[in-house]
């Protein structure tokens, strides 16, 4: 699993409760020059994104004690956080799923397990440009930037 893109060291939180797809995605990220802290739930996730800073936060959403969309939220009305760019994550990539988590606040929005390369490349893009601009959208069949005065649309 190669990731087509330069590497851009920094600092990744990522929040994911199912340890295998953790792992996958930390030794990925690993590879390409990130620190990767990890989180298996939302109230783990809030602790952990106030003691250190991260470039970027992965967010599955689909967590046990919160949704990833709850998740989102808490961390934009955190002044510690609200500007660090959140990227949601899921094996669930449904229109309504992608519209939950851009409304909470998240700058982009993956699958994952399906094309990882694609996906890494996604996360370095999102760190490199920290996502200011617009909302990044992949999934398998979509591979788009939708700009905020665009809607973002099923793919």
């Amino acid at each position: 699993m190669e990731c087509f893109a330069e590497t851009v060291p920094g600092r990744i939180l990522l929040i994911e409760d199912d340890p295998r797809a953790s792992v996958l995605i930390a030794a990925m990220m690993q590879r390409h020059g990130f620190e990767v802290a990890l989180a298996a739930s939302g109230y783990e996730a809030l602790s952990a994104a106030r003691a250190a800073e991260h470039d970027v936060i992965l967010i599955d959403m689909d967590l046990p004690d919160m949704t990833g969309a709850e998740l989102a939220s808490r961390l934009r009305a955190d002044p510690a956080t609200a500007r660090t760019p959140l990227v949601a994550i899921t094996a669930d990539p449904t229109p309504a799923v992608r519209a939950r988590a851009l409304a909470a606040g998240c700058d982009a929005f993956f699958a994952k397990g399906q094309d990882m390369a694609g996906f890494c490349a996604g996360v370095i893009a999102t760190v490199s440009r920290r996502v200011s601009a617009g909302y990044i959208l992949m999934t398998p069949s979509s591979h788009r930037v939708v700009t905020p005065q665009a809607t973002p649309t099923a793919a």
